[in-house]
This record gives C-alpha cells, sequence and structure tokens, in this order.
C-alpha cells in the first residue's frame, strides 16, 4: 500500500507528464502554423506603467488579420509563461487554436492556462482566428411513471423512472458531452424531476427558465450555464412560475411570456410578460397579454420570435383553424394583433438567424420576408429527409452563423439535421444524421418541451 508522500509523487509526475504532452503537441501546431505565416510579424510592446495601474499590451498580424490588443483586465501582473520558449502573445494565439472538445484539459493543465481559457479576452481571440464552434445544446427528459411494486402480499404504486439532462453536441465532430445537473434545491423540488423549463441565449450563456417538478406546482427558478466555467449559477427568480413558457432576447434583456402554473397543464397560457435585466439582476413587469394570447383558451401560444426587436408569439393551430397570437413593442410597451403574412405561414417550429425567421413546411423551408409582411420558399422539392418533409417530427430547431440545426425524433432515434444558408437560401449540402443517445439516456421520452439553443465559442 501506498504512503501518502508516494501518492502525492505519483501525482506530480503524472501532472508534470500531462502538461508536457500538451505542450509538445502545441509546440508541434505552432510549427505548422509558423510555416503558414513566415512573413507574420510579431510585436511585444511590453509593460507600461500609468500612475498605478500596470497596463500590458501585445498585438500582432495572423493572415492579414489583426490581433486586437489583450488589455489589462485580460493580462495579470507580469505576463505569465504560458509555454516554455515562446512569448505571451505567440503561446496565447497557440491556445487560442486548441479544439472546443479540449478546453476541460487545457483548464486542468495549470492555473495560468486557466486563466487564460476562463478570461474575456480568449473568446474574442477566437472570434479573430476564426477558431470559434457552433456547438448545440439540447435538453431531453420525460415524466416518470407509475410503477407497482409488492410489498408481501399488497402491492404499492410508486413514481419511477423519469430523467431531465442537458447535453452538447459537437456537430463537427458528431459527439455527445454532458452537462452537470441543474442544481436544483431539493426542498423546492421534493426530489421529482423538473420538466417544462424553457431557455435561451444571453450574453454568451445558457439560461434556463422555469419548470415544474412532476405533479407539483411550476417553479420561478433561472439559472444560467457558463460555458467556459462549466457550472451553473443561479439569477433572480421570476415574478410568476410557469411551466413551458416562451422566451427571447431583445437588446440584452429577457423577455418571458406564457406558461402555465401547473406541471402538464394545458389549455392556456399566463398573460403576464416579465422582463430580465442581467446587469440589475433583477425582473419586472411588462405590458400584459391578455388581449393578445387568451381569445382562444384552448390554444396557448406554444412559439416564439425576436423580429425588428419585437416579440412575437403564436399557438398551433387549432381544429377550427384560429391562432393565438401577438407583437410586443418594448418601445411603447404595448401589443399589437400579428400581421396576417405572418400569421398565416408560422405555427410551426421555428427559429431566428440574422434577424429572419425559418421555418418548416411540408417539403420545404420558409423564411419570412418582413418588408412584404409574406414568405419565401428557400428550398423545396430536394432530396431531404423525412424531417423536412413532415415538420411534425420537428421537436425544435436552431440557427446560429448561416447554419439551421434541426433536431427531431423518427421512432426510436434521434435526428440532427444541418442546413447551411447561404444568401439566404438552404445549400444543397444539408447533412442530416442518426445519432446515438446520449450517456445515461436509455430512451428518449417525451420531446414536446424540448429545448434546443447553439452557442458558438
Amino acid at each position: 500500500m501506498k504512503t501518502g508522500f508516494q501518492l502525492l509523487r505519483s501525482f506530480s509526475r503524472r501532472a508534470r507528464l500531462r502538461r508536457s504532452s500538451m505542450i509538445q503537441t502545441l509546440r508541434a501546431s505552432w510549427k505548422v502554423f509558423g510555416r503558414r505565416c513566415s512573413k507574420m510579424k510579431l510585436q511585444v510592446l511590453g509593460v507600461a506603467r500609468s500612475g498605478s495601474k500596470r497596463t500590458s499590451l501585445c498585438t500582432g498580424t495572423d493572415m492579414g488579420g489583426t490581433i486586437e490588443p489583450w488589455t489589462n483586465q485580460m493580462q495579470p501582473t507580469g505576463e505569465p509563461c504560458l509555454i516554455g520558449g515562446l512569448p505571451f502573445d505567440v503561446a496565447l494565439q497557440c491556445l487560442a487554436r486548441v479544439p472546443r472538445e479540449n478546453h476541460c484539459q487545457l483548464r486542468a493543465v495549470c492555473k495560468s492556462w486557466r486563466w487564460v481559457v476562463e478570461s474575456e479576452g480568449y473568446l474574442e481571440l477566437r472570434s479573430q482566428l476564426g477558431c470559434t464552434e457552433d456547438w448545440l445544446y439540447l435538453h431531453v427528459g420525460a415524466s416518470p411513471h407509475l410503477d407497482e411494486r409488492a410489498e408481501g402480499k399488497r402491492t404499492k404504486w410508486e413514481l419511477a423512472g423519469g430523467f431531465s439532462s442537458w447535453h452538447a453536441l459537437d456537430p463537427y465532430r458528431y459527439k455527445w458531452h454532458g452537462l452537470p445537473p441543474v442544481p436544483y434545491d431539493h426542498s423546492l423540488t421534493g426530489g421529482q424531476v423538473v420538466l417544462g423549463a424553457t431557455s435561451a441565449v444571453l450574453n454568451g450563456n445558457l439560461y434556463v427558465i422555469g419548470g415544474a417538478p412532476f405533479g407539483k406546482s411550476a417553479i420561478r427558478d433561472v439559472w444560467v450555464y457558463n460555458l467556459i466555467r462549466n457550472k451553473w449559477k443561479k439569477v433572480a427568480s421570476m415574478l410568476t412560475p410557469r411551466f413551458g413558457c416562451l422566451a427571447g432576447v431583445i437588446k440584452g434583456k429577457l423577455y418571458v411570456v406564457g406558461g402555465s402554473g401547473m406541471c402538464h397543464l394545458r389549455g392556456y397560457s399566463l398573460p403576464s410578460l416579465e422582463i430580465y435585466d442581467p446587469e440589475r439582476n433583477s425582473w419586472c413587469f411588462a405590458a400584459s397579454a391578455r388581449g393578445a394570447i387568451t381569445t382562444h383558451p384552448g390554444n396557448p401560444i406554444k412559439y416564439v420570435a425576436v423580429i425588428e426587436d419585437r416579440l412575437c408569439i403564436i399557438g398551433p393551430q387549432n381544429l377550427s383553424g384560429e391562432l393565438n397570437g401577438g407583437i410586443y413593442d418594448p418601445e411603447t410597451d404595448s401589443w399589437s394583433e400579428l400581421l396576417p403574412g405572418l400569421r398565416s405561414g408560422w405555427g410551426k417550429p421555428s427559429t431566428v438567424m440574422d434577424n429572419n425567421l425559418y421555418t418548416i413546411e411540408l417539403g420545404c423551408y420558409q423564411c419570412y420576408i418582413s418588408e412584404e409582411d409574406s414568405w419565401s420558399t428557400v428550398k423545396c422539392n430536394t432530396v431531404g429527409s423525412l424531417l423536412e418533409w413532415d415538420p411534425r417530427l420537428v421537436s425544435a430547431l436552431a440557427g446560429s452563423n448561416g447554419k439551421l440545426y434541426i433536431v427531431g425524433t423518427l421512432g426510436p432515434a434521434l435526428i440532427v439535421i444541418v442546413a447551411p444558408v447561404d444568401e439566404g437560401m438552404i445549400s444543397q449540402n444539408v447533412t442530416w444524421r442518426t445519432m446515438k443517445l446520449p450517456n445515461g439516456v436509455n430512451f428518449l421520452g417525451d420531446l414536446g418541451h424540448c429545448s434546443c439553443q447553439v452557442i458558438s465559442f
């Protein structure tokens, strides 16, 4: 049996080997990068003192693109040695080129590397170098079921099963990465699975809003997932508990509307609208949507879109062909009716990308043109997956950086479609793939409240 000193020494040896292996990999990538950029000029301006503040600037040129200075908020005093034998800015660009799936290993190497990866300027540098990657964040959940268990001569019914988990999909390598579970308060949820939470992306972070434990009242919790630190943080709770609500982001603020007050309670939507200010970490009420979304109580709102800085909501079409929805204008704090063109083509899974609303019609993609209040077919009658031909199979749709991501189910399979958009038209290079289920998920469960977001990092 090893002593404590022997265990400590073996741990230190493994840490040194891990750091040495990572540095060798980065040095090799830098040699390749140096050959391609033989004319690149790097200049370290050093450290300059201004009064009692210590600032350090670092500039460079990469393939004709200028790298912005690394400001004093990003760089610690004394410029740490990231990689032996390389200047700070050169080592910084090497770290910025590491694929996103290896960032957890980067953070574990040493404190200097962890500081670099967690700094605000690291994401900006990756964006300037063209190294950012889009990952798809998907929520998969299923309600628990009643299980009959025998206790002697008696039988007892208990709730069993059920799960709720977030997973990140790397669409470049088609790999799943599990996120830590949302740390809900056990005294609030009673240990039950929280379902029906909605999601939104604000300032590069994933917001998970509301939800309800199975069979209980909705909760007001709002959790934020930090991609860099891989941690959840609770922020100010909503003013109204909501299950299955809708959320949109306008000018750096989060708008939440709709939902119900009880788990799996259908048939109506809460008309109250709330606005979250991340700078103040506070919520406030806005104009109620009572006249816009309660015209047809049996047709709750289901889809949301932000078009020209206005919040548009709509419910699915019922048997009588009526649609429930409205448009909220933050400038006037008022609601108005949906435009006829928007109302006629909406009511299906949709997403907004580059201020354009995309949705899926039978056999084609459609894009809403706000200036003309009409829908334009951006792809039609081409060989594609079954999800394109039958939008009822689509569970969620998201878009980012010129690509539409579609998530749906086909029997027991989970299908992910990536559709590139070029100049407003869907490219012919649409790819779709049947995915393996994420670790810990034995079946798909109910994707009716599936949340899907794309975040670049």
